[in-house]
C-alpha cells in the first residue's frame, strides 16, 4: 500500500500527517547544537541502516515533535546520494541543505538567524528496518552589542578619548551593552587588569557597569580603560576603550645655554624650552615690561615639549634688563618662568667738548689756548683714546704746544695751522667709537694761497682772467687791485674790472702797450685786518717758441735712430716738440708727426741704408716755431758687407787666408800712408825754397803720382772708412769745391800781388765769390777739406771786413751767394727778412775758426 501512496504527493502528505500525529516520539535521542548568529549550523541525523543490506528510503525533518515536515529527502527508486529534496515554502531554500553522504549525515543551515533557534526532529525510513527518530536542539548565540561609555555628565565618550580632567579629580565612567543572547557579562579593565566586574541588568536586554577611579594624577594621562561585553566562548566579546585625557600645567621652563654677555647691535637667537604641559605650553618672552614679538614656537608630536626662540638685537640701554621666558597652559591660569639679566657689551660712545679761552661769539684767534675733553662710555672700558685732526692722529708735542692726556687735549698759543676738524676715538674689544667732528677755526688776517698761479703770459690785446686766492678766517669782505708800474707807482684797478666771492677775486686785465706789462697786486681784508703783503702776479708778453738747435742723431742702427735737440725759449708758455720724417730721395713721409714733451725722439721701423729728412719744431698756445731741418743716414745691414769666401786653394797654407775685405783694407791703408808722405815732402819743399816760382798744387801732385799710388774719388766714396761727399752738408761741399778749384791767377814778379783786384788777405772770400761754375772735383787733401768744413761764413765775412780800410765796412754779399754757407738758415723756415742780418751780426769767429781760415789762405797762396 505504501508504494501506491508514494506515487501521489498529495496522498503522501496526507499520509504523513496522519502518521505524524499518531507516532509522536518524545523519548528519542536528543542532540544539542550551538551556533553563533550568522554562522553555519549542522543538525546531525543518523541514516545508517541498522541491518546490513537494508536501504534508506525517506528522511523527514520537523519542527519539534509533531506537525508537518519542513524538509524531506526521498531516495526511493533512486540512488541514495541522488535522492529528491523538498523544502517548505516558508524556508529559504538557499540556506537549508541535507547532506546524506556526510558522516554523519546532517541538515546544513547557513547564515544562522535568531529565529532558527528551536528543537528539530529527524525521521528516517528504511526499506526493511523500522523507522528511526532523533531530536536536535539548536541554540543560536547572539553576540552582545558594542558597549557604550558615558561620562559623569552623561556625554558619550567618542573616538575613545575622554574629556580632559584636571589633576586630583575623580573619574566616573558608565558602560552599557545590549542585544546579546544570552545576556553578556560587562566588566572594566585597565590594561590587562580587571578593575570592576560588578554589572547589573537594566531590563530590555541591557547590562550596565559603572566605574569610579581616582583621584587622577599625572600618571593617569593617556591611561586606557576598556569595557568588555562577553556572553559565550564562541562569540567574540565586544569592547570599548577609553583613553584618559588630562589638563596638566608645565613642569619646567628653562632658558637654554649660558648667560654670556651680548654685543650691542648684533642679532642673537635665545631659546627657551618647557616640558610637561598638556596641552602644549604657550611660551611668551618679556624684556622689562615689554613683550617681545619676534618669536618662533614648536612642540613635540605629543605636545609634552615646547621650544620657543626669540630674535633679539640688544641695544646699549638694554644693559641690566631682565629677559623672561614664561610658559603656561592655555587652559589653566598658572604659569612658570625663567629669566636672565642681560649683560651688554658695546663699542665706546664718545662725546667731544671744546673749552676755548674766549667766548664762543668772539672765536679763537692766534695765540689763544684751547682745551678739549673726550667723554667715553664703553663696556668693556676703552683700551686707549686717540685724538685726530682732519683724520690724522695727533701726538703730544711740547715743541708744537700740543699736550695730550688720554681724554683731554690742550693747545697752547694756537696758530692757523691748528685749524681743522678735531675728533677723538676710543677703542675696546667691541670696536671703535668716534666722536662728532668739532671744527676749530683759528682766526687770522688774509694771506695769499701758496699754490696760486703768479705768472701769466699774455699777448697784446688779449684779455686774461687773473685769480687772486687768499686764506683767512673769517672770509674777507673786500678786495683791492692795483698795477705796479715800472716807475714804482701804483695805479688802482677800478672795481668794474674785477669781481670777488668768498676767498677769491678775479680781475679781467688786457695789456695793450709795452708799458701795460708788469705786476698786478691784490689785497684782501677781513674783520681782523688788511692783508699785509699783497699777492703779486707777473704779466709778461706771450709769443711763439724759438726753434730748436744743435740736433744730433745718437744710437743709430740699421732700422732705428734717436734724435736729441736743444730747446729754445718757450715764449712764456708751455711748449711741445714735434718731429716729421721724410725719405730724402722720394720726399715721401715715412712717419706722422711725433709729439713729445722733451726735444728727444726715437724712430723705429726705418729702412737700412736710407737717408731721411728730419724736421723738428716746437709749438705752444701761440703758434709754432721755425722748422729745424737735418738729415740722417741709417747704416747698411752688417750681413750685406760680408762676402762669402772663395773656395780655398789647396796649395795655400791653412794658417792664413786672404779675403777681399782684408785686401781692400790693406790697399786703403797703403794709399793713405803714401799720400801723406808725398804731401809732407811737397809742403816742406815749397816752404824751404826761396825761389820765386809757384809750388805745384795738390791736384798736380795727385796727377804726378803713379796709377797704383792714386785713388779715384769714386773709389774713395765707396770706401766705408772715408766719409763720402754725398753725405756732407751743402756748406762743406761748397767750401771744398771752392778751395780745391781756385781760379788761376797772374802772379806779379815783385810785389807778389794778386790780379783782378783781389787782395791777399781777402783771397779766400774772393775765390769763393768769383767762380759761378765748378767743374773740378775736390782735392784729395782731406786736411784742407776738413779745414774748410769747420769754417763758417759769418767768420769769413768778419775776416773780409778786417782786410779793408780801418772803419770801412765791406759790402754785404748777396743772399743767394752766401745762403749755401748758412747752416742755420738752411735748416730754418722763417718769414723774417732780418734773419740774415741778425745771423751775420751775432756770429763771431772763434780762435779755431780763424786758425782754419789762415791755414786755408796760406795753402791757396802757395798754389799761386
Amino acid at each position: 500500500m505504501l508504494p501506491k501512496l508514494m506515487t501521489s504527493p498529495a496522498l503522501l502528505v496526507t499520509f504523513l500527517i496522519s502518521i505524524a500525529s499518531a507516532d509522536l516520539d518524545t523519548t528519542s535521542q536528543l542532540t544539542r547544537v550551538t551556533a553563533v548568529e550568522g554562522e553555519t549550523a549542522e543538525l546531525p541525523c543518523d541514516v545508517t541502516p541498522p541491518v546490513a543490506g537494508d536501504e534508506l528510503r525517506l528522511v523527514l525533518w520537523y519542527y519539534g515533535t509533531g506537525g508537518t515536515p519542513i524538509y524531506t529527502y526521498d531516495s526511493r527508486n533512486r540512488n541514495q546520494i541522488l535522492g529528491e529534496h523538498w523544502v517548505d515554502s516558508t524556508l529559504d531554500r538557499n540556506r537549508i541543505q541535507f547532506q546524506p553522504d556526510a558522516r554523519p549525515a546532517h541538515l546544513r543551515v547557513t547564515g544562522v538567524q535568531r529565529a532558527d533557534q528551536r528543537l528539530y526532529r529527524c525521521r528516517v525510513d528504511f526499506l526493511h528496518s523500522p523507522t528511526r527518530n532523533s531530536r536536535v536542539n539548536l541554540t543560536v548565540i547572539v553576540p552582545p552589542g558594542t558597549p557604550v561609555v558615558t561620562d559623569d555628565k552623561g556625554q558619550v565618550v567618542e573616538r575613545g578619548q575622554s574629556r580632559r580632567h584636571r589633576e586630583g579629580q575623580m573619574l566616573h565612567l558608565t558602560c552599557r551593552s545590549s542585544g546579546g543572547s544570552p545576556l553578556p557579562n560587562v566588566t572594566w579593565w585597565r590594561g590587562s587588569t580587571l578593575v570592576d566586574s560588578s554589572w547589573e541588568e537594566e531590563g530590555n536586554g541591557t547590562v550596565v557597569n559603572q566605574l569610579t577611579a581616582g583621584p587622577l594624577s599625572r600618571d593617569d594621562l593617556d591611561a586606557s580603560y576598556t569595557c568588555w561585553a562577553a556572553n559565550h566562548k564562541r562569540s567574540l566579546p565586544k569592547a570599548t576603550k577609553v583613553a584618559i585625557d588630562m589638563l596638566l600645567r608645565p613642569l619646567t621652563v628653562n632658558l637654554l645655554g649660558t648667560n654670556n654677555p651680548l654685543s650691542a647691535g648684533v642679532t642673537y637667537q635665545l631659546t627657551c624650552q618647557s616640558v610637561g604641559s598638556r596641552p602644549a605650553a604657550t611660551i611668551t618672552w618679556w624684556m622689562g615690561g615689554q613683550k617681545l614679538r619676534l618669536t618662533n614656537q614648536t612642540s613635540s608630536h605629543d605636545g609634552n615639549v615646547t621650544t620657543s626662540k626669540v630674535t633679539l638685537t640688544p641695544r646699549i640701554e638694554d644693559s641690566g634688563q631682565l629677559i623672561r621666558c614664561q610658559a603656561s597652559n592655555p587652559l589653566l591660569r598658572n604659569s612658570i618662568e625663567d629669566l636672565w639679566r642681560l649683560k651688554i657689551r658695546y663699542a665706546p660712545q664718545v662725546q667731544l667738548t671744546v673749552r676755548p679761552s674766549r667766548p664762543h661769539d668772539v672765536g679763537v684767534r692766534e695765540g689763544d689756548q684751547v682745551s678739549m675733553e673726550c667723554s667715553v662710555k664703553a663696556n668693556p672700558p676703552p683700551l686707549r683714546v686717540v685724538w685726530k685732526r682732519d683724520g690724522l692722529a695727533l701726538v703730544s708735542d711740547p715743541r708744537r704746544n700740543i699736550n695730550l692726556d688720554n681724554s683731554s687735549l690742550t693747545l697752547y698759543d694756537v696758530t692757523r695751522a691748528e685749524s681743522g676738524n678735531y675728533s677723538c676715538e676710543a677703542f675696546n674689544d667691541e670696536g671703535t667709537g668716534t666722536s662728532v667732528q668739532m671744527p676749530l677755526r683759528v682766526q687770522y688776517a688774509p694771506a695769499c694761497q701758496p699754490d696760486h698761479v703768479t705768472h701769466y703770459p699774455v699777448s697784446r690785446g688779449e684779455t686774461v682772467n687773473i685769480t687772486c686766492r687768499v686764506t683767512s678766517e673769517p672770509a674777507p669782505f673786500r678786495f683791492v687791485w692795483a698795477f705796479n708800474t715800472s716807475t714804482g707807482s701804483m695805479i688802482d684797478i677800478p672795481e668794474s674790472s674785477w669781481s670777488s666771492d668768498g676767498h677769491w677775486s678775479v680781475c679781467r686785465y688786457t695789456p695793450r702797450t709795452r708799458l701795460d706789462y708788469g705786476q698786478l697786486l691784490c689785497w684782501a681784508e677781513n674783520d681782523l685786518a688788511m692783508q699785509s703783503r699783497p699777492c703779486v702776479f707777473n704779466i709778461t708778453p706771450a709769443e711763439r717758441p724759438e726753434g730748436l738747435s744743435n740736433c744730433s742723431v745718437v744710437n743709430s742702427t740699421s732700422q732705428s735712430l734717436q734724435v736729441h735737440c736743444a730747446p729754445g725759449k718757450d715764449g712764456g708758455l708751455r711748449q711741445a716738440f714735434s718731429l716729421e720724417v721724410q725719405d730724402a730721395v722720394t720726399e715721401e713721409r715715412v712717419t706722422g708727426v711725433s709729439d713729445s714733451d722733451r726735444p728727444s725722439f726715437s724712430l723705429t721701423g726705418l729702412k737700412p741704408g736710407s737717408r731721411y729728412r728730419l724736421t723738428v719744431f716746437a709749438s705752444n698756445a701761440k703758434g709754432r716755431s721755425d722748422r729745424y731741418i737735418s738729415y740722417a743716414q741709417t747704416p747698411e745691414e752688417v750681413a750685406q758687407g760680408i762676402t762669402a769666401p772663395d773656395t780655398a786653394d789647396p796649395e795655400e797654407p791653412s794658417g792664413f787666408r786672404m779675403t777681399p775685405i782684408l785686401g781692400i783694407l790693406i790697399g786703403i791703408v797703403g794709399v793713405l800712408v803714401l799720400s801723406a808722405i808725398v804731401i809732407v815732402v811737397v809742403i816742406r819743399t815749397c816752404t824751404g825754397s826761396r825761389r820765386k816760382k809757384s809750388c805745384p798744387s795738390v791736384t798736380q801732385l795727385n796727377t804726378g803720382l803713379s796709377g797704383s799710388q792714386s785713388l779715384d774719388l769714386k773709389e774713395k766714396q765707396q770706401n766705408p772708412d772715408i766719409v763720402p761727399t754725398e753725405f756732407m752738408d751743402p756748406e762743406e761741399k761748397h767750401m771744398i769745391e771752392r778751395l780745391s778749384n781756385p781760379t788761376p791767377r797772374t802772379l806779379r814778379s815783385q810785389s807778389r800781388g794778386y790780379s783782378s783786384g783781389y787782395h791777399s788777405p781777402c783771397s779766400t772770400l774772393g775765390s769763393l765769390k768769383s767762380q759761378p761754375q765748378y767743374t773740378r772735383r775736390p782735392p784729395d787733401d782731406m786736411q784742407l777739406r776738413g779745414d774748410a768744413q769747420y769754417t763758417s761764413v759769418p767768420c769769413l765775412t768778419q775776416k773780409l771786413a778786417n782786410c779793408g780800410q780801418p772803419g770801412a765796412l765791406p759790402a754785404m754779399p748777396a743772399h743767394d751767394e752766401i745762403s749755401p754757407f748758412l747752416p742755420h738758415l738752411e735748416h730754418r723756415e722763417s718769414s723774417d727778412s732780418s734773419d740774415m742780418e741778425t745771423f751775420m751780426s751775432r756770429t763771431s769767429c772763434s780762435a779755431s775758426q780763424e786758425t782754419v781760415i789762415n791755414m786755408a789762405e796760406a795753402r791757396l797762396s802757395t798754389q799761386f
